[in-house]
């Protein structure tokens, strides 16, 4: 076991109990405060991952962030700190389990639960989304439940969150899960409060089916699923509409906030709870009671669990799906099979050619906002972003400071200091790197100043609130290249 694991190590005023919980780059431990004498969830950041200063620094921005919160239903941090090399933040100590680790186990909420869970999380989104911070990673496995209740549910772990000044941003890779992920969490830069609707949707859509929107592990085809697919039904028209716009493509086409996603939700479970229950084969609860009073939300899923004891007599019976034809009724007529075949060829060849466009789409898009230019779109922490050309590389990444690299050797860097004033030409010159007196020029997006570097470089500077940014090519880099990569970066 790792020395920062073992029970009675003290952290800060913290001293570790056990470990309940791990994740990619941290693991939480039950701890006790020494100084209130209360139990706590101990976060420690995994010394390996440490060495990564931009997981390093997501991890502290999860405590900046979850700090600035004050709402019921979002695991509040108490305290933050470092010992012995060691990152920790202290929150509070939910006692139960996840939402994953309950769904997991077979459980299966009923609907009034689901409307319950909901109305905890939605609002807790939209508080949040009020204080400048988008979540970006809601999932089952980040909603916790306080002794098993949806009611009691907690949303945690913000380590990805983005700010106000980052949630327009590109950042160095996709962040999220890509079960739950919005169609536009593919371009983080338009990353706003309605990719955690859409998030919040997925998770929705999981517990009244029992299955995710988008079955599959590959990261790709998921992302893909969720730009181009529609939303497979759930047997319940009411539920249909709630989740169509819940996870419709377009930010702009889902509900307003989190609130209005569960009031949705809530008047769609309430219709039908008083609707005429259809024959057919017995839908599965999770026990009688709520057979005999709860919404069926519930459609053919893989989770499945042994059925309840018999209802009682006369108890209202809703089908998963209405029975098959008798096989007397249903021959077997030829034609009919060629022409299904003929049109299953076809649905598959426009399922492929509408993938392929989609793709290209993708593609042009990307190209677009990278000015033209062919390569990998990043941005570094501090919220600038550039575009890394085809055979280009990040190599050193410091504070203040990245370096890339073409064929393993340094090609350009791009370095950042705050300044006073907001004249590029005389921050560029009063910076000293220049062998020329610089000229007015655009920079990225902006304006800014260029000029020749002491060693034949290429310099070029820009201001953006407060921030001088120096972007240094080397001279041996054609002067197309050089320019594309300038041109590439955005600001503010």
């Amino acid at each position: 076991m790792p020395v920062e694991a073992q029970p009675g190590r003290t952290l800060g005023r913290y001293v570790v109990e056990s470990a309940i919980g791990a994740g990619g780059f941290a693991t939480v431990f039950r701890a006790v405060d020494t100084v209130l004498g209360r139990p706590v969830a101990l976060k420690v950041l995994d010394p390996v991952a440490q060495r990564d200063a931009t997981v390093a620094r997501r991890f502290l921005r999860e405590g900046r962030a979850v700090a600035s919160l004050d709402h019921h239903a979002i695991v509040p941090v108490y305290d933050a700190g470092e010992d012995d090399g060691l990152l920790w933040l202290a929150m509070r100590l939910i006692e139960g389990r996840s939402l994953a680790e309950v769904l997991d186990g077979g459980r299966r909420p009923t609907g009034d639960e689901v409307v319950a869970l909901v109305d905890r999380i939605g609002p807790a989104l939209d508080h949040a989304h009020g204080q400048g911070v988008v979540h970006r990673d809601v999932k089952p496995s980040n909603i916790l439940l306080e002794s098993g209740d949806p009611a009691r549910a907690w949303l945690a772990d913000f380590g990805i969150a983005a700010t106000a000044r980052t949630a327009r941003r590109y950042t160095t890779g996709m962040l999220g899960t890509a079960a739950y992920m919005a169609p536009e969490q593919a371009r983080p830069h338009e990353v706003g409060p309605p990719a955690d609707v859409y998030s919040l949707g997925c998770v929705v859509f999981e517990l009244v089916t029992g299955r995710r929107p988008f079955p599959g592990d590959d990261h790709v085809a998921l992302l893909m699923a969720h730009a181009t697919l529609r939303v497979p039904p759930t047997g319940d028209a009411r539920l249909d509409r709630v989740l169509a716009r819940a996870l419709a493509k377009d930010p702009a086409a889902r509900p307003p906030s989190g609130a209005a996603l569960a009031g949705e939700l809530r008047a769609a479970v309430a219709a039908g709870r008083h609707a005429p229950a259809p024959s057919g084969p017995e839908a599965v609860f999770d026990d009688a009671a709520t057979a005999r009073s709860a919404p069926t939300l519930v459609a053919p899923g893989t989770r499945r669990i042994p059925p309840p004891p018999p209802p009682r007599a006369g108890a209202p019976r809703r089908p998963l799906l209405p029975p098959p034809a008798p096989a007397s009724v249903r021959p077997r007529d030829p034609t009919v099979s060629r022409r299904g075949r003929s049109r299953a060829v076809r649905n598959l060849v426009l399922g492929i050619t509408a993938l392929s466009l989609a793709a290209v789409a993708l593609l042009v898009a990307s190209r677009d906002r990278s000015g033209g230019v062919d390569g990998v779109r990043q941005c570094d922490e501090a919220g600038v972003c550039f575009t890394v050309l085809d055979g280009w590389s990040v190599g050193d990444v410091q504070q203040g400071r990245v370096a890339l690299e073409r064929g393993g050797d340094a090609a350009a860097e791009y370095r950042h200091q705050a300044v006073r004033g907001g004249d590029p030409v005389e921050a560029a010159a009063g910076a000293q790197v220049c062998a020329d007196r610089p000229v007015a020029a655009r920079v990225g997006d902006g304006e800014g100043a260029r000029c020749p570097g002491p060693q034949g470089e290429r310099v070029a500077a820009a201001i953006d609130g407060g921030t001088l940014w120096l972007i240094t090519v080397d001279a041996g880099v054609p002067g197309d290249e050089a320019d594309a990569f300038v041109a590439s970066f955005e600001f503010g």
